[in-house]
């Protein structure tokens, strides 16, 4: 299955919970609730941490647009998605591309941490 790359997916509910914590990071900004599809986009190139984990968490495949990842949020990417993921954390672990492969086992041809020996 090939993932969205133009949009999340989320429910109204769940859009409406992340543009409060949005508003609650920023009280400048100006969120309409009533147009979740246009705004999640704008609201992940906030990089505010609470909203880009709970966007991972929803999709792997959002870590993609995450610019400053940190270990938890990686983890959560690859948790939901490791194949996808995987692909976009920029410093992986032996730890992050284990939970990756055993989340899906073709993650492996994204992991750079895996050493083949005899």
């Amino acid at each position: 299955m090939e993932p969205n790359t133009n949009k999340i997916k989320m429910t109204v509910a769940e859009f409406k919970k992340l543009a409060k914590m949005a508003y609650a990071n920023n009280p400048d900004i100006v969120v309409n609730t009533n147009d979740p599809c246009g705004w999640i986009n704008k609201l992940l190139t906030m990089q505010i941490p609470e909203i880009c984990m709970a966007a991972v968490q929803k999709d792997g495949y959002a870590l993609q647009y995450v610019k400053h990842q940190t270990p938890e949020i990686c983890m959560a990417a690859v948790k939901q998605n490791g194949y996808y993921a995987l692909k976009y954390v920029k410093e992986q672990t032996p730890g992050l591309c284990m939970v990756a492969i055993n989340q899906n086992p073709h993650s492996i041809v994204y992991a750079k941490c895996i050493e083949i020996v005899n």
